[in-house]
């Protein structure tokens, strides 16, 4: 893959670019190969990330561990020529919208039953949610540029107002008490629903082997 390059970097942070760097130069040898296939106009590369990693931010290492933006906050690239010319959004969703999103821009019809919403659809909830699955029950919301993050364990919640303080530095939870509640209430409902679908994916699944 090539010598290591010295970013200036702690070691491990060090690392960490090293892979984004070769990753994105097999990246480019991927849309040179499709550009000299002639395929590259037709074809639709989606690049998005799993996860965040985290860095001593809040004093927390690699992924997965909790819901600051780092953690959660991923790249999501759509390269196509005729479609695509450099555009930024902002809309908020999750990796959830990522699929209900592709068959969107494809003019493809969606599977009944999917959960998630094209990002290009006008009429999509302006909120998305999330949870640690490495932590003792983290929960998260954002709404605008309002983020809720629920310690169900411990029972303590932090809100930060991302636009103002992208870092989440100052925990807003006092000064916005009923986004709060009403947040929890949503997280709330969001689980319940998740248990549900899992259910009776599971029961679907269950059945089909027992036949």
């Amino acid at each position: 893959m090539g010598p290591e390059i010295n970013f200036g970097a702690a070691e491990e942070f060090n690392r960490y670019l090293n892979s984004l760097h070769q990753t994105d130069r097999l990246l480019g040898q991927i849309l040179r190969w499709l550009d000299s296939q002639a395929v590259l106009d037709s074809t639709l590369v989606v690049v998005v990330g799993d996860h965040g990693e985290a860095f001593g931010q809040h004093g927390q290492w690699i992924h997965a561990s909790h819901l600051y933006e780092e953690n959660i906050r991923v790249p999501l690239l759509l390269i196509n020529r005729g479609r695509f010319h450099g555009q930024q959004y902002d809309t908020i969703g999750g990796l959830v919208d990522v699929v209900p999103t592709i068959m969107d821009v494809l003019d493809l019809p969606l599977v009944d039953g999917w959960q998630g919403r094209s990002l290009f659809d006008d009429n999509r909830s302006p909120r998305t949610y999330f949870f640690a699955p490495y932590s003792r029950f983290l929960f998260g919301l954002r709404e605008g540029s309002l983020k809720l993050i629920v310690d169900a364990a411990a029972n303590k919640s932090e809100i930060y107002d991302l636009k103002a303080d992208p870092a989440e530095r100052t925990n807003l939870a006092a000064a916005h008490p009923e986004f709060g509640r009403t947040g929890e209430q949503r997280i709330a409902a969001w689980v319940q629903y998740q248990n549900r679908m899992y259910k009776e994916l599971l029961a679907q699944k269950g059945s089909t082997i027992e036949r």
